[in-house]
């Protein structure tokens, strides 16, 4: 989902020139122009939220057979991941003794967050 984020303090400025440019042609009675005085007072009253873009990633699966140029034939076609890499920074995540990776919500390295 995209959001459209809007300059509050940009928004007012165009509103307010197109309110002067009907006030003038039309005069201060003009419903256009009470109509947007009162959005006008309205958007004021908004107290914006301060947003920041939050970068996400994910973990890039590296399967046997890219890696090494295996023929699956030669295996009935099995495979299997042989590492794993965030999308954003390339480092590998972390291996346990045992060989197992541990694929977190967020990229130890970097520290984006990693879409499920």
């Amino acid at each position: 989902m995209q959001v459209n984020l809007i300059d509050k303090d940009e928004l007012l400025k165009k509103l307010k020139q197109i309110h002067d440019q009907i006030r003038e042609t039309c005069g201060n009675n003009d419903r256009t122009a009470r109509g947007l005085r009162k959005a006008i007072r309205q958007i004021e009253k908004i107290n914006p939220v301060q947003l920041e873009h939050t970068k996400t990633g994910y973990w890039k699966t590296t399967m046997m057979s890219e890696a090494t140029g295996l023929d699956l034939s030669l295996t009935g076609g099995y495979d299997e991941p042989c590492e794993y890499v965030c999308s954003c920074c390339n480092e590998a995540a972390i291996v346990d003794e045992f060989g197992n990776y541990f694929l977190p919500n967020f990229c130890p390295n970097c520290g984006v967050k990693m879409e499920k």
